[in-house]
This record gives C-alpha cells, structure tokens and sequence, in this order.
C-alpha cells in the first residue's frame, strides 16, 4: 500500500472521499496480563476482530461478521493458533494428542500489540458521515466444534463477550472533524503501532513491518520518550544495522527518564554478540542475572530467574570457549561457567530444551 498515513486518528479526524480507497490500521494491545494472550487452551479459543463500516444506516464493509449459524466469517482476524495435525488437518475437536504443528500463532506476548489491515473502498454515492466500530470478541468455543458436539444444533448458541471496542465516525466529502482525544498519551499510541509492526513475524522474509515499525518509533523519541530510540534499537538488531543500534540505545540511555539499564544491557548485550565482542557480551548479561539494583528490588525483578538471560549468557560464554584454541585451561574455564549457567537454566525450568541442548 503506497499512501500517506494519517494517524493517530482522534482528536483530529480526516475527511474520505467517495470513491477512493483507504488502509484502516486497527491497533489491538494485551493490558495487565502476564502471560500469552489467550494462552490456554488457544487453539479452540475464538477470539476475533469484528469491524462493521455504514453509511446512512447501510452496512459497506463488514468483517468478523455472523453467518446464519453463528458462525465467525472465516477470513476474520483471530487471535488464536492454527494448529495442525501431521496430515495438514486442522486440529478443531480439541484432539490434541494429533497436534503436529501451527499454521499460526496470533497470541501476543504480555505487554505487546498487534496491527492488523482492514482496505475498504468508500462508496461513490456516500454522503454524510461513515461509521467505524471495532470489537474484539470472544467466544469459548468455535461453531465447526460445537456442532461436533451437538450435531443436532442449528447454531452456536454459546455467549460472545466483547472485551474491547471503539468506535470512530469520519465525515465524507467535507472538512476534518474533531473527536474526543483517547486517555492514552499520543506517544503511547505511537509506541503500540510500532510494536505490533514489529511483532509481524520473526523468521526469514517475514521479519516485521520493519520500515513502518522505525516510522512510528522515530514519532515516539520525537516526543522524547526512552520507548522510541529503545524500540529503534530492537528493529535494527533485526534489519541487521547494528552501528543504528548502538546509537539508538545510546539515545535511549540520554532519555529523560532514561530506558529501564537492563533492558539497555540486554540489546547491548545481543548486539556485542553479534559483532564478535564476545567479553563485552558476557559483562552485559552476567549484570542482568547477577546484579540487582535498588530499582529492580523495588519493581520486583530477578532476572536471576530468567532461563531466557541465562542460556543466552551459556551460550555467549561457549562460545567464547571456542576462541581459547591455544590455551585449555582457559577454554576449560569458560565451558565450565557456561556449564553452571545452563544448570541455573534447568534448576528454574527442568524442562528447558535450550539449556538440555547446550
């Protein structure tokens, strides 16, 4: 899509002309939840987004719609996982024991968002006013499994709770109209967009919205906020321009207030790694594990704990091993503390394949 984003949307609202198409970005975020959403039983969770678009009372675009059966319309984003079984079936009778593998995984992380695309053509016979309403959805179980159940059924009669809504109503053919401003800072906004960009995949071509996650990123430091050269720093380290990187963590160090010293440590860390500053690493992540500062004693955190930081400080120290060729006791004394890291990994986690592994 190749056009000119206007957003946030609200308090300023623009103006569509009939006729022309438009993007509408939905931003969705998970609040106070400190694991997967939904985790769980996530492959028969049905939760989806519902977004409905009228015009003088006539409805123009819909999606997350009901049929006539209470069935979710099946190109609806949903947030949940699409699992597998080894013949490409989905797994939809709650028969775990075939799970092979996911199709997708649309939970999101704690603290994170995601973005999801909705383009809709504005009719060239609409006047007044378009109406945008947006809900996220939730029902415990999917109408392909509840008529499994009850084959006799004519419907999915199981209750659907609307955990989230908005609504924005855009005038059409006339001058931008204002809106009531969300309770959520402007820079917040930003900083959710980004995230959820970002968030667009992990593995080979799909790695993210990579150049509209820096956009919305570049608004937030713009704002002077930590979160923006922060979150820079994380796209970077993925595109691969890890001297970006360093000056962004460095901008995002100078904040005022300045981003949380062991998240900065951690992408010092990944990119000292990264460039083969194998030391440098090290120091970055034995302080997250082993350091504890008056402020993570006073917000809770021990990240002594964290199997994730711990096999990454395993594996830095191996692979640091490797570079003493020439002197074995040295080597030995690295693959020794990388040994006791990936052994503080098991004690938190006995089941952790990264820590088994190494």
């Amino acid at each position: 899509v190749d056009g000119k984003l206007i957003a946030p949307v609200r308090p300023s609202v623009p103006s569509l002309k009939p006729g022309s198409e438009y993007l509408l970005e939905v931003v969705v975020r998970t609040m106070k939840v400190g694991h997967l959403f939904s985790q769980g039983t996530a492959d028969s969770n049905e939760i989806w987004i519902d977004v409905a678009l009228e015009n003088d009372g006539k409805t123009i675009g819909r999606s997350g719609g009901l049929d006539e059966g209470k069935e979710v319309d099946p190109w609806s984003h949903f947030l949940n996982v699409y699992m597998l079984d080894k013949d490409g079936n989905r797994i939809d009778r709650r028969n775990a024991q075939d799970i092979f593998t996911p199709l997708y995984n649309n939970q999101m992380p704690p603290g994170t968002g995601q973005v999801v695309h909705y383009r809709f053509k504005v009719p060239e016979d609409a006047k007044g006013e378009i109406d945008v309403a947006v809900k996220l959805q939730y029902r415990k179980f999917d109408a392909k499994y509840m008529k499994y159940i009850y084959p006799d059924k004519e419907e999915n009669d199981l209750p659907i709770v609307v955990m989230s809504s908005d609504t924005v109503t855009f005038p059409v053919d006339g001058e931008a109209a204002l809106g009531q401003a969300p309770a959520k800072p402007e820079w917040q906004r930003w900083n959710d967009y980004g995230i959820g960009l970002l968030l667009k995949g992990n593995k080979g071509s799909e790695k993210g919205e990579l150049i509209q996650a820096e956009a919305a990123f570049k608004q937030v430091e713009a704002l002077g906020q930590a979160e923006g050269p922060l979150n820079l720093a994380r796209v970077y380290i993925k595109e691969g321009r890890l001297e970006e990187a360093v000056e962004a963590l460095g901008r995002a160090v100078e904040a005022d207030p300045p981003a949380p010293p062991w998240t900065v440590a951690w992408f010092n860390g990944v990119v000292n790694k990264q460039n083969g500053f194998l030391d440098k690493a090290i120091e970055n992540f034995r302080g997250i594990v082993d350091d504890r500062s008056q402020e993570m004693i006073d917000r809770g955190f021990d990240f002594s704990q964290d199997y994730v930081a711990l096999n990454e400080l395993g594996q830095t120290l191996f692979e640091r091993a490797k570079m003493e060729r020439a002197n074995e006791a040295k080597r030995n004394e690295f693959l020794d503390r990388a040994i006791k890291r990936f052994e503080q990994a098991l004690f938190y986690d006995s089941e952790n394949l990264t820590a088994h592994y190494n």
